[in-house]
């Protein structure tokens, strides 16, 4: 426990020990004490327990323990009571532990191709890793050409005069979902394929030669006992244990096919709709985060989900002190511009085609360019990020950017649903960066922590496994045809299915995230979605024909899927 948690941790105990109850028990205590009788414990602690309910304080303890074991990334008792974390072997841990080097190998290759990156798009654009203060005159100058009244406002606006007019020479991104899709598989044997090419060049992206097409692979006979050879056709290198499918369904049992949910239940259900309602209502009220993750895991009603969403994330009601400190990032962006301001912009042009989501590109531009400014970021992630650097140059020397994070393509689209569930821009940026330290900042690493919070390598590892469990036809036969299960998944994962599901379904899947608080809902989704496809995928004869059939799950539910992929005879 360091300083900060000591002071939190004394705060609380002092909140509790300050109150009128708690002393007229002290009180009530000392008085029988002097009156030469005997304190009966049991009416004491009866007394305690009916205060600690009155004041509310049971479950701003209970709270206070949750969050604070969150932050020191303590795993769910639960999963390993129940199996799904098996001692390993002397020999696995020799192998697991030569598995982290390279683990780390990757990281550093990583940084170095993001740096090189980094220095390309400046020396493209002519802009600085960051810019010299404006002067007081000229951030006035520019304020008055806005109509915003408020800095969130200004630099929101799409035609912002704090906008850097070089947007139009970014043409690309650092990187992409499927860059780091090829850098799982080996970025190694890729940095060595371009040995000769300059590393700011490198291509992440597959090379195949003409006699690499399925049709010039001699027959395999892995169709005829597949689940015996998936192991040598794993797209992503094994790395951490996983749940069998029993396992899973054990760990995910409020998702059995015995339970009611949200997204199907009420539907033809009114009765369950009202009680389900009802029972939220009361969550809400209480406010204890536990309650709120056993909630969500049903489903949590559109006008309840902006507050049990907060209470599942451990954060309070938004408060002046979370408006200033958003009004004082947007701030430091008229005060000083960044080279990642314009990749944040490059990808904020995505919104154009989203019919859901473009009403939001105002909100979208102030939360990312403030969240880029937060230097608090860096310090709150679950799992440390890879993509923080010194830009160490003349300009400056500091972390960078300040959050730690560099914008990729489809960071914007992380950010972009929560504005189906708050109107206020703060609201939107303290559950975003709070969801992000939480849950995407391990979509980003290339970390090998496993269950029951797994970062991206064992979500992968866990897709393959599992689909491999299920339906061992089906990975085989997209192997053959040269496009891997994981190759045609990986983005709903990586992207959290946004712009795949339509967004009552997006934030029904969301709801369950924050109710298990861990990512492995979504590999198990990616699987059922592919079984329940699998007919279409089986008559696929080539990688061509795949397209259609996976690309538009706009009219996927996904509770029935879940439910049928998690059955266990």
């Amino acid at each position: 426990m360091d300083d900060d948690d000591e002071q939190r941790a004394v705060l609380a105990l002092k909140e509790l020990s300050n109150t009128d109850e708690i002393a007229k028990m002290r009180n009530a205590a000392k008085e029988c004490l002097l009156k030469g009788g005997t304190a009966d414990v049991e009416d004491i602690m009866s007394r305690v327990r009916e205060a600690l309910d009155l004041q509310g304080f049971k479950t701003k303890i209970e709270n206070f323990g949750f969050s604070y074991a969150r932050g020191l990334g303590v795993q769910h008792a639960k999963f390993a009571s129940q199996g799904c974390l098996q001692k390993r072997s002397h020999s696995e841990q020799e192998k697991s532990s030569c598995t982290q080097r390279t683990n780390s190998d990757h990281e550093h290759i990583w940084k170095r191709l993001l740096m090189d990156r980094l220095c390309a798009l400046r020396e493209a654009t002519g802009v600085p890793y960051v810019r010299p203060p404006r002067r007081p005159e000229e951030a006035e100058r520019l304020r008055l050409q806005s109509a915003g009244h408020t800095s969130a406002q200004r630099i929101g606006e799409m035609d912002s005069p704090f906008s850097s007019p070089r947007i139009s020479l970014v043409t690309s991104f650092l990187y992409s979902g499927e860059d780091f899709f090829h850098a799982l598989m080996d970025i190694g044997k890729i940095l060595r394929r371009n040995a000769s090419v300059p590393i700011n060049q490198v291509s992440l992206l597959p090379q195949r030669r003409p006699d690499d097409s399925p049709e010039n692979k001699p027959p395999s006979d892995t169709r005829s006992n597949p689940s015996e050879n998936g192991e040598s056709f794993r797209t992503v290198k094994k790395m951490i244990d996983v749940p069998t499918r029993a396992e899973m369904a054990k760990f995910l049992k409020e998702l059995s096919i015995e339970e009611r949910h949200l997204g199907v239940d009420d539907l033809v259900c009114p009765w369950f709709r009202d009680q389900h309602n009802s029972r939220s209502q009361k969550v809400r009220d209480k406010g204890s985060i536990v309650e709120c993750w056993k909630l969500a895991r049903f489903g949590v009603p559109n006008p309840l989900r902006p507050d049990i969403w907060k209470i599942a994330l451990g954060l309070p009601s938004t408060t002046k002190a979370d408006h200033q400190y958003f009004e004082s990032l947007c701030e430091s962006v008229e005060e000083q511009e960044m080279l990642t301001d314009l990749l944040i912009e490059h990808d904020l042009q995505v919104l154009s085609g989203s019919q859901h989501f473009f009403p939001f590109e105002e909100t979208l531009r102030s939360v990312l360019l403030a969240f880029s400014r937060d230097p608090a970021i860096g310090q709150c992630s679950s799992i440390p990020s890879v993509h923080f650097i010194n830009a160490g140059t003349d300009e400056t020397d500091m972390q960078y950017p300040p959050s730690g994070v560099l914008p990729f393509k489809g960071l914007i689209m992380l950010a972009a649903p929560l504005c189906m569930v708050y109107d206020d821009p703060t609201d939107v940026f303290v559950v975003f960066r709070s969801m992000y330290c939480r849950f995407w900042s391990r979509l980003m690493s290339f970390s090998l922590e496993g269950l029951p919070q797994p970062s991206l390598t064992g979500l992968c590892n866990i897709f393959e496994s599992f689909i491999l469990e299920i339906d061992p036809e089906v990975y085989h036969h997209l192997h053959l045809l040269g496009c891997p299960a994981l190759q045609i998944a990986f983005p709903w994962i990586f992207g959290a299915f946004v712009g795949y599901l339509c967004i009552e379904e997006l934030l029904l899947l969301w709801d369950r995230l924050l109710g298990w608080d861990s990512l492995v809902i979504l590999p198990v989704l990616a699987a059922a979605v592919m079984t329940f496809r699998r007919k279409l995928l089986l008559d696929a004869k080539t990688a061509d024909d795949l397209e259609e059939i996976i690309d538009d799950l706009s009219h996927i539910k996904i509770i029935p899927l879940l439910q049928s992929v998690l059955a266990v005879e």
